[in-house]
């Protein structure tokens, strides 16, 4: 029998089959609003996760376009078609939603999971990961070569995982999980069947039993698939 679920945020929260949130840990309370600041007054592109949005700011849009721009005149050219992954990226999150002033919006006690960074600029990758190193109860992971997920300290989807795990009360020879990105190695690990699909970062398929087709054919699929045949 298997019992799916998604392990989402960067490990801060976890979903059944049916999408009911059966774990969550929320971002600290202290220092979200210097975070958010942070964002706004150096014009970083962020998101918000809540359990059920995706808050972007308004001028998100141009936001990515002075970046480009600033790119460009820089030397580092962004092509129109990474942009536009970014885009779509950002518009295909769950739940996305766009909201004026973010920082009215959780200075009114609104909670979130996690802050996402979204940049092609390595200088505000860096920027953002010095600053966040300021505090004591989040810390920032690379997720992609061009988003920095900033959570709460202990959180990790191998963490996750494991709690699942344990609700379920399996061993690790039961679990078999999937993923693309440098943030889902953890969990991979802890593993005993490790899945990554086509377009994955390289580093994670290097340590994946299988390889699905791309994200966007079924890979989840896939994945069911390798397993009922094989285990």
């Amino acid at each position: 029998q298997i019992y799916p679920a998604i392990i989402s945020n960067n490990g801060a929260c976890i979903f059944n089959s049916c999408k009911e949130q059966i774990y969550g840990r929320w971002f600290p309370t202290e220092g979200l609003n210097g975070i958010i600041n942070f964002m706004e007054e150096h014009r970083i592109c962020y998101g918000i996760s809540t359990s059920r949005s995706y808050l972007i700011p308004e001028n998100w849009e141009d936001l990515l376009d002075k970046e480009s721009e600033s790119l460009k005149q820089r030397g580092s050219l962004v092509s129109p078609a990474q942009i536009t992954y970014m885009r779509e990226e950002m518009l295909t999150q769950v739940g996305v939603e766009i909201v004026p002033d973010l920082r009215s919006y959780f200075a009114d006690g609104n909670s979130c999971y996690m802050i996402s960074v979204h940049t092609f600029d390595p200088e505000v990758i860096i920027k953002v990961r010095e600053f966040i190193s300021g505090f004591d109860n989040v810390t920032a992971l690379l997720s992609t070569d061009h988003t920095v997920d900033i959570i709460g300290r202990n959180c990790s989807k191998a963490a996750a995982l494991k709690y699942l795990t344990q609700l379920r009360h399996l061993s690790r020879e039961n679990v078999a999980s999937i993923g693309d990105g440098m943030n889902d190695i953890s969990m991979l690990r802890e593993s005993a069947v490790a899945m990554s699909p086509a377009n994955a970062a390289n580093e994670v398929r290097a340590i994946s039993e299988f390889i699905t087709g791309r994200n966007a054919d079924d890979a989840v699929a896939d994945a069911i698939r390798y397993i009922t045949a094989n285990y």
